[in-house]
């Protein structure tokens, strides 16, 4: 089994899953903006409505955008793990390469 590993390719693909976490947790930020500062209630303005659902939505709103915070969180986390793998495998096949050209300059002899 073989296979190609393109680390520029990998760099590519971490800041696109890096930016993607980014932009939940800015999407996360923007919704509770607008549901605290604004008041925003999609059920209506009944009193009686918005006194059970309200509570019952604050709770449901704050457990999502925890766990949206962590997923947001875990992207920016995941990409800067392939970023760091794209490194890894940068510098092992530069070593290698490097490596192998001294190792063929000692069986050539001096020049």
């Amino acid at each position: 089994m073989s296979f190609d590993v393109d680390p520029d390719q990998l760099r590519t693909h971490a800041g696109a899953i890096e930016d993607t976490g980014a932009g939940a947790t800015g999407d996360l930020g923007r919704l509770h903006g607008e549901t605290e500062a604004g008041g925003y209630a999609p059920w209506g303005s009944n009193f009686v409505t918005n006194a059970v659902i309200s509570a019952l939505y604050q709770e449901l709103t704050a457990l999502t955008g925890e766990a949206l915070d962590l997923v947001g969180g875990s992207l920016e986390h995941s990409g800067s793990g392939v970023r760091g793998m794209a490194d890894t495998y940068q510098r092992t096949d530069d070593t290698a390469d490097g490596s192998f050209r001294r190792i063929e300059g000692g069986l050539r002899g001096p020049a």
